[in-house]
């Protein structure tokens, strides 16, 4: 009878603690719908995400999840929106011009005018090692024009390449004294480009087209030509330029999904992550200008790891799991980590409570043939590749484990915080970002392969007796195509929404470190030039010398701190 009483309470342990495997018919249902065109690309803090919210939330509520705080919507706030005010105009000499046939406003445009401005043409607008736009020219209180990209027949991985960015070229006329700068393009859209920006370039920046600049200033085709193919450009503008731009930025509200499972320790978790949020339309970050207009569905990015992050709410409902574990659904990710960056400021969880963050990010392409998984931040936790090990045999899948932790996702955001993570996917793709992303292409028993796998990593975490400890991972040396040359090691913050960079941490040893910089410092001024944003950060790093002691200056509990730094030498 005790033999009897015995193995009934193993039998029904056991069951309690069964994990099913992923369903490939419940995930193409879910994806289908997350993907669908009712939902038009899931746009940070539009009326669809909320919808793609409200599916997400009776899904975890299928699953037997309750929320984690009171609700399972956390909302968080963020400069979203940019719009075009009433006011926008643009005249040469005495001709209006008309906005969005012959110029445009820029959304990451500062707000300005100017009445009978002088003109002036910077060329390319570039200034590198090896090549200078502003040589010899006084653009202070003038506008400047200057044509989009860079001279023919300029390597493509130069410096000067490099720096013809338009972020860049507004910076450069920034500091250069300009009151404005304007790009000379092949053609204006023909409405406001609304795209995400955190923080505006600090100086106006506009679009004209090429034909109209032609016209108003009297360049016949031959001399546009030659003016196009000389690696100098030069010419005088004699008329005056009038101008007024509006832009407004507004405060939006996304909401992050946290649903919870109890397990027996209540207090300590594992995370499941996965963004659900898109590119909407196309018009915010990260999509082509070409396709803007366009419904960008992003069935891989990431409508697939959304449906992992809801299969495993169903595979986990009969399994009693040691530690509480946390499903995060993110918004905002592909406008800079928004949303998981908001949950680590709201101290949603204690970081130091947190056995390990697991994010899912494009997993639903699984090659059928070559069938690699694709695993980062395995080298995060000290334990993390013999785990992975113990399981590969029992899968037919190619893992390409990568030690470090690439901050292009949102496990980014909990590494920072010093919790191991692993970020599964499948890899890129032809249609990364574009509005081919759907869900027809996605490989439904493929994904369904890469969440059991996920699901049985989750299972070895889950054990008390199984340890991960924290590593930490140098960043890797970055490829030939990075237009810098030296290292500083700084963790930058690509959700701020102030002025300057806030730098959320530094690597071990390097040089931001050494310096005696801060987390959460705000770098104002890097080797005397003015850092209002990320952009303005990068283009200063491209022009720094490796080994050449710089000042910077940091905005630290509203002091401003002067400090020396000498960058590396980028490996």
């Amino acid at each position: 009878m005790k033999f009897l009483v015995s193995l009934c309470l193993l039998l029904f342990v056991s069951c309690a603690s069964h994990v099913k495997q992923a369903s490939p018919e419940r995930m193409k249902t879910n994806l289908s719908y997350l993907a669908s065109d009712d939902l038009k690309g899931r746009g940070t803090a539009t009326k669809e995400q909320k919808m793609a919210a409200d599916y997400i939330v009776n899904q975890f509520k299928s699953a037997g999840l309750k929320p984690y705080k009171t609700n399972f919507e956390i909302s968080f706030t963020y400069n979203g929106e940019v719009k075009l005010g009433d006011a926008n105009s643009l005249t040469i000499g005495s001709n209006n011009l008309t906005i969005f046939k012959d110029f445009s406003v820029m959304s990451f445009a500062k707000s300005g005018e100017g009445e009978n401005v002088d003109a002036v043409f910077a060329g390319f607008g570039i200034e590198s090692d090896d090549y200078s736009s502003y040589s010899k020219l006084n653009v202070t209180d003038k506008v400047v024009f200057a044509f989009d990209g860079f001279p023919e027949g300029t390597d493509n991985h130069s410096q000067t390449a490099m720096k013809s960015s338009v972020r860049e070229k507004a910076r450069v006329a920034r500091e250069q004294g300009a009151k404005a700068i304007v790009i000379l393009v092949q053609s204006v859209a023909d409405q406001f480009l609304n795209r995400h920006v955190n923080t505006d370039a600090g100086i106006t920046v506009l679009e004209l087209t090429e034909s109209v600049f032609a016209d108003q200033f009297g360049i016949n085709d031959t001399q546009m030509k030659r003016l196009k193919a000389a690696k100098y450009p030069k010419i005088s503008l004699s008329k005056r330029v009038s101008f007024h731009a509006e832009i407004e930025r507004l405060q939006q509200e996304p909401v992050n999904i946290v649903a919870m499972k109890s397990g027996k320790k209540s207090d300590e978790y594992i995370i499941f992550g996965a963004h659900y949020d898109h590119l909407g339309l196309g018009y915010q970050s990260g999509g082509y200008k070409e396709n803007a207009g366009q419904i960008h569905n992003g069935a891989d990015d990431n409508a697939s790891g959304t449906t992992g992050l809801i299969e495993l709410a169903y595979m986990l409902d009969s399994y009693s799991p040691n530690y509480t574990v946390l499903f995060m659904a993110f918004s905002g990710e592909e406008l800079g980590l928004l949303g998981s960056k908001a949950l680590i400021e709201q101290d949603i969880v204690d970081p130091t409570k947190v056995k390990v963050m697991i994010n899912m990010d494009m997993i639903g392409r699984l090659d059928p043939s070559e069938k690699a998984l694709t695993i980062f931040g395995s080298g995060t936790g000290a334990e993390f590749d013999t785990l992975l090990a113990q399981i590969k045999p029992m899968y037919d899948l190619v893992l390409k484990p990568v030690e470090h932790s690439p901050g292009n996702s949102d496990h980014a955001s909990f590494y920072r915080e010093k919790i191991p993570v692993l970020f599964f996917n499948t890899a890129l793709h032809s249609d990364y970002h574009k509005p081919t992303d759907d869900a027809d292409l996605i490989n439904y028993n493929g994904e369904a392969t890469v969440v059991n796998f996920i699901s049985d990593v989750y299972q070895k975490l889950d054990m008390p007796a199984q340890t991960v400890t924290y590593v930490e991972i140098a960043e890797p040396a970055q490829q030939r195509m990075s237009p810098f040359r030296v290292y500083i090691g700084t963790h930058p913050d690509y959700a701020y929404q102030g002025k300057g960079l806030k730098i959320t941490g530094m690597s071990p040893a390097s040089p931001a470190e050494k310096a005696g910089m801060q987390k959460n410092d705000i770098l104002v001024e890097m080797d005397g030039k003015k850092i209002e944003n990320i952009y303005d950060y990068m283009g200063v790093l491209g022009s720094l010398e490796p080994d050449k002691e710089i000042p910077i200056k940091v905005k630290r509990d509203e002091k401003v701190v002067e400090l020396k730094m000498t960058p590396a030498p980028k490996n």
